[in-house]
C-alpha cells in the first residue's frame, strides 16, 4: 500500500508540473511580480526624495523696522540641498495662470506668495502672518511628491522662537511652545513600549491585515489546484483508467490531496515569500520617521515562536480545510471549468471573512452576526492571526480544533464519493444548456 500511494503522489505531482502554465502563475509569478512592485515605489520615493525641487517665490513683501521678513524667508530656503530656488517678479498674471505657466515652460512645481505686509504682521504680537504655497499638480508626478511644506514648517518654528525672544527675551521659547510633556507608553501584551499608541497600532494592524490576506490567497490557490487536479482527470476521461488498476481509491484519493497539497504550500510559499518583500519595501518607507527601537520591539512581539508556531499550524490547517472542500466540490463538477468556477464561488464566499477581520473586531458584533461568521471554518484562521498577537491562545486552539474537525467531515464525505460511482456519474455544470 505505501508504495502505491507513493506512485499515485509521483505521478500526480508530475502532472501538475507538467503544467506549465500552472507552475509559472502559481510559483514564479508572485515571487517576481511584488517584489518588482515594491521595489517600484521604493525607487521611485527615492528618486522624488533625492531630485531637484524647483520653487518660485513672488515677495511682495514691504518690509518694516528696518527689517524684509521675505527676504529672510528666502535666504532661510536657500540653506537646503536641492532647491532650486526662482525669484518672480511678474505680478501682472492671475496667480493660477502664472503657476501653470511656470510648470509647463519652467518645470517649477510651486509657486510660493510672500504678501505684502508679511514683516508688519509678523511683529505685532496679535495677528499671524499668512503665507501662499501654490503647488501645481500633475497626473503625470509619479508615486510621490515632493513640496516645500517641510521647509516652510521648520522656517514657522524658528519664526515662533524669534518671536518669543522679542517679546520676552529672558524666558526660553520652548518652555512657552511646550509647557507640557507627555511620555506615551504602549502595552502589547505584558510588554512596555515607548511610543504613541498610534504608532504601534499602525505596526500591528500592517500584520493584523497581511497574515489573513495571506491565508486568504492560499484557500483560493490550494482550491484551485486540486479542482483542476480532479476535474481534469475526469474531463479526459483519465480517471477511469486510473480507478480501474489494482489501487484502493481511498489511495488515490489520499495520493491527489498530498500532491495538491505539496504544490499548494509552494504556490502559497512563493505568494508569502514575494509579498513579504513587497511589504517590508513599503513599511521601510512608510516607517522612515518612527524610531528603530520601536519597530525592532514590535517585530521581536509579533515573531515570537508562539506566533510564528501558531501562524504555520493555522495555516496548515486553514490550507487542509480549503482542500477538502474543493475536493468535495470538484467530483460532482463535469469539467475543469465547472470545478474552478463552482470552487471559486464557494471558497470566496468562506474568504469574506478576511476582509471583514481587516476593518472590524468580529468579537464585538452583535451574538447573531458573530455565530454566522464563526459558523464559517476560515474565520478561525483570520480571527486566530490577532488572537496569536494579543496572547490569547484559547480562541485559537477552539478554532483549530474545529477547522480539523470540519475537514475530517468534508474528507469523509470525499471519501465515500470516490467509494462509488457517483464519482464517475455525477455531472454538475454552470453552462446554459443549449435547445
Amino acid at each position: 500500500m505505501p508504495n502505491k500511494l507513493v506512485a499515485i503522489i509521483i505521478k500526480e505531482l508530475k502532472d501538475l508540473l507538467r503544467d506549465r502554465t500552472t507552475l509559472f502563475t502559481m510559483i514564479i509569478i508572485p515571487l517576481i511580480f511584488f517584489p518588482i512592485i515594491g521595489f517600484a515605489f521604493k525607487a521611485g520615493a527615492e528618486t522624488t526624495a533625492q531630485q531637484t525641487l524647483n520653487v518660485a517665490v513672488l515677495n511682495l513683501d514691504n518690509g518694516y523696522n528696518n527689517t524684509n521678513m521675505g527676504s529672510n524667508l528666502i535666504s532661510f530656503i536657500k540653506q537646503f540641498n536641492n532647491i532650486n530656488l526662482i525669484i518672480v517678479n511678474n505680478t501682472s498674471k492671475n496667480i493660477t495662470q502664472l503657476s501653470r505657466e511656470l510648470y509647463e515652460k519652467q518645470g517649477i512645481n510651486e509657486l510660493l506668495v510672500i504678501p505684502s505686509n508679511f514683516t508688519r504682521t509678523i511683529y505685532n504680537p496679535n495677528t499671524t502672518a499668512q503665507l501662499e504655497l501654490y503647488s501645481y499638480i500633475s497626473a503625470t508626478g509619479g508615486i510621490a511628491i515632493r513640496t516645500l511644506d517641510p521647509i516652510l514648517q521648520n522656517y514657522i518654528r524658528n519664526t515662533i522662537n524669534w518671536k518669543i525672544r522679542q517679546i520676552a527675551p529672558n524666558v526660553n521659547p520652548n518652555t512657552i511652545i511646550n509647557p507640557v510633556s507627555i511620555n506615551y507608553i504602549s502595552i502589547v501584551r505584558e510588554e512596555k513600549i515607548p511610543s504613541p499608541p498610534e504608532i504601534v497600532h499602525s505596526l500591528l494592524a500592517s500584520q493584523s491585515w497581511t497574515l489573513p490576506l495571506s491565508i486568504f490567497i492560499i484557500i483560493v490557490t490550494s482550491s484551485q489546484i486540486v479542482a483542476s487536479a480532479i476535474a481534469s482527470e475526469k474531463e479526459s476521461k483519465t480517471l477511469e483508467i486510473l480507478l480501474s488498476t489494482p489501487i484502493s481509491r481511498i489511495s488515490i484519493l489520499a495520493g491527489k490531496i498530498t500532491s495538491s497539497m505539496t504544490i499548494a504550500i509552494l504556490s502559497v510559499l512563493s505568494y508569502i515569500g514575494g509579498f513579504t518583500i513587497y511589504m517590508n519595501t513599503i513599511l521601510g518607507l512608510s516607517s522612515a520617521q518612527i524610531p528603530p527601537q520601536i519597530i525592532n520591539k514590535v517585530s521581536q512581539l509579533v515573531n515570537s515562536p508562539q506566533i510564528i508556531g501558531g501562524v504555520a499550524v493555522l495555516m496548515f490547517i486553514t490550507l487542509l480545510t480549503a482542500i477538502s472542500i474543493a475536493v468535495s466540490l470538484s467530483v460532482y463538477a463535469e469539467d475543469v471549468r465547472s470545478a474552478q468556477a463552482l470552487v471559486s464561488y464557494v471558497t470566496l464566499l468562506f474568504g469574506l471573512p478576511a476582509f471583514i477581520v481587516m476593518g472590524v473586531n468580529i468579537d464585538q458584533l452583535p451574538l447573531v452576526e458573530k455565530a454566522i461568521l464563526y459558523i464559517i471554518p476560515f474565520t478561525h484562521a483570520f480571527t486566530g492571526i490577532t488572537k496569536l498577537i494579543d496572547g490569547n491562545y484559547i480562541p485559537v486552539i477552539i478554532g483549530i480544533t474545529y477547522m480539523t474537525i470540519f475537514s475530517l467531515a468534508m474528507l469523509y464525505i470525499a471519501s465515500k464519493s470516490f467509494t462509488t460511482e457517483k464519482l464517475l456519474t455525477a455531472k454538475l455544470t454552470l453552462k446554459r444548456k443549449r435547445y
